[in-house]
């Protein structure tokens, strides 16, 4: 019998979208029952090791969670939170004043202008961090990936904690009620459409294909671009929009994101219908009303957020489950299938920063590090039930798996291979210094012209100049 109790449920967002609830949860028929908030003080400890998290009470709390339950083990070390966070750019006022705490939060899309310029220490180090070969090799390669600070570093410069893959949560109430048929996860991208017009048709008020993954968000972003057959940059950081292999791939790219938010079209270029998608955070997924109209159907996001939709599919008394991004498959010039489609894969992580000097301090930081992401790690904050384990070997077991009321398709969702994982940075070819200035800038601003209508010739010329002010400058 599986019994449910009352606990607060983090939300920990790779981009840094965070958000809290509190809800009813499933926690299995052996949980792992939350400890108690009393914090652990080591009196006799001899190494005092300071951390900074975002600012967020449930990020916290997952890392007081391993705090305590390794300190519990290590009556010598202390481990204290000293510093909160809004992103990573507050590194640098820590860094100027000289109070960097030896372990800081970091997210895997947005760490190169800082590990590149040397604030953090290489996890890769043999001689300072003995067993990193070996103890990297359990996480996923595209979670490898996104440690390094460019496309030819060969760095890791933080352990990665969770393993997110874009996924589709689905009402499945809302398609009880409209008489189609849930999919399994091997479904493709044409049957998702499709899914998305039997809705549309229903109900002209229905914004099927919708949620912050199709916002300005690199992990959609940068999926579709690469399912579409385009890219912005070559490998060695060169345009790529107008070359051959690419120009016709980044332009159906941007015409898909002019139809879903704008109009929707034929292939003719015929106009048959309004948008399909809403550009929201999730809040009409939410907020089901018993109906069809008014309401959303699916919400493509990732793990994180399941607590916050698990609740909500609850308290508005609507059934959830989840399914794999669905399989862009890619195709030859004849039509015929040639592999898989790809799905952004990425994940936030804890660095030892280049403050933790002290070799007997740097030797417990890195210890901790390998605690919290191992296997009895993350079997210690499995209760929240926010965090796919980075680790492959915990991809078909573990506790992660028994949070919430979910089927088994639902659950193997999250860790599904119909999809190749795909590194989320698509700005590595560059110089790590500009990275995040062609991101927010150059990439966004292209996106920003295909939601607002401007044609595509205009945008990609907007894109060159804006590319040459910002990185050739």
């Amino acid at each position: 019998m599986k019994k449910k109790i009352a606990v607060g449920m983090g939300m920990l967002m790779s981009a840094a979208l965070l958000f809290g609830t509190v809800g009813c949860v499933d926690m299995g028929d052996d949980p792992n029952t939350k400890p108690d908030d009393d914090p652990i003080i080591n009196e006799d400890a001899t190494v005092e090791i300071t951390y900074a998290t975002l600012r967020d009470a449930n990020e916290q709390a997952l890392m007081k969670e391993w705090a305590k339950a390794f300190m519990k083990k290590n009556k010598e070390v202390q481990i204290t939170m000293t510093k909160t966070m809004g992103g990573m750019p507050d590194i640098r006022g820590w860094e100027s004043g000289n109070e960097l705490p030896d372990i800081i939060w970091t997210a895997g899309d947005q760490h190169a202008p800082y590990s590149g310029s040397g604030f953090f220490q290489n996890l890769a180090d043999e001689e300072k961090f003995p067993g990193s070969a070996q103890f990297f090799s359990g996480f996923y390669d595209a979670l490898i990936d996104s440690t390094h600070y460019s496309n030819t570093d060969s760095g890791i410069w933080f352990v990665p904690r969770d393993y997110n893959r874009l996924v589709v949560y689905i009402n499945k109430t809302m398609f009880d009620l409209a008489q189609i048929e849930i999919p399994d996860n091997d479904w493709t991208w044409e049957e998702f459409m499709a899914i998305c017009e039997q809705f549309a048709k229903l109900d002209s008020k229905i914004r099927p294909l919708a949620g912050t993954g199709l916002k300005q968000w690199f992990p959609i972003e940068y999926t579709m671009l690469r399912n579409f057959g385009g890219e912005y940059l070559t490998q060695a950081g060169e345009i790529a929009i107008e070359m051959e292999e690419y120009a016709q791939g980044v332009e159906k790219y941007y015409n898909f994101y002019q139809g879903v938010f704008n109009d929707l079209k034929d292939a003719e270029g015929k106009k048959i219908g309004g948008p399909l998608a809403y550009n929201d955070q999730g809040e009409t997924f939410e907020m089901y009303a018993g109906g069809l109209t008014g309401c959303l159907p699916m919400m493509v996001d990732v793990r994180p957020q399941f607590p916050r939709y698990y609740e909500a599919s609850g308290i508005s008394e609507w059934e959830l489950v989840v399914r794999s991004f669905p399989n862009f498959e890619q195709k030859n010039e004849a039509g015929e299938t040639i592999g898989n489609g790809y799905v952004g894969a990425g994940c936030s992580g804890y660095t030892i920063t280049k403050a933790c000097t002290d070799e007997t301090k740097r030797e417990w930081a890195w210890k901790f590090l390998q605690f919290c992401m191992s296997e009895e790690g993350y079997e210690t904050v499995a209760y929240l039930g926010n965090t796919v384990p980075a680790l492959k070997s915990l991809s078909n077991t573990g506790g992660w798996r028994e949070y919430g009321e979910l089927d088994e398709e639902s659950v193997n969702a999250f860790v599904d291979t119909h999809t190749e994982d795909i590194f989320l940075n698509y700005a590595s070819s560059l110089h790590y210094s500009v990275q995040e200035d062609f991101s927010v800038s150059v990439a966004k601003g292209f996106y920003n012209n295909a939601v607002g209508g401007m044609n595509y010739a205009q945008a990609v010329s907007t894109f060159k100049q804006t590319f040459n002010d910002k990185i050739k400058k």
